[in-house]
Formats: structure tokens, sequence, C-alpha cells
């Protein structure tokens, strides 16, 4: 729908998606909350919406995926 290109990059495991990502070797990432939260926190890195039913208690200011594309169309 928004023309964006991804490439899969498997790891394992979070603890290196979320050193690369905030070391700037990947652009983005599709982890949970918990993995994340510490550097969403401290505003190292941002959260563009949850993949969940319902908005997360702890990050009540996120969207889900579904409100996100909702608003797009």
């Amino acid at each position: 729908m928004a023309g964006v290109e991804l490439l899969h990059v498997p790891y394992k495991g979070s603890a290196k998606v979320v050193f690369d990502l905030v070391g700037g070797q990947i652009d983005m990432v599709f982890l949970k909350a918990g993995a994340i939260l510490p550097q969403i926190q401290s505003e190292k890195e941002r959260a563009l919406a949850l993949r969940r039913l319902k908005r997360s208690m702890v990050l009540p200011e996120r969207p889900t995926l579904s409100e996100t594309f909702q608003a797009l169309n």
C-alpha cells in the first residue's frame, strides 16, 4: 500500500537486532515491545505502531498496526 520495499534479515534473538538498530545498521524492526522498551522510553528509538489488538498499557500513546492502517485509508 505504501510502496515500501523491505528486506527480511533473520536474527537469532533480539539483543543483536536492538544493538544493530541503535547503532544505525538497520532502519526498522518488528519486535516485542519488551525487547526494545528501554530504548523507546529513553527516546533513543521510537515505536511507530504496536502489533496488538488493543493499545498497550505500557505505551498507550502508540497506536496498533490496525489503527495505523485505518488512518491511512
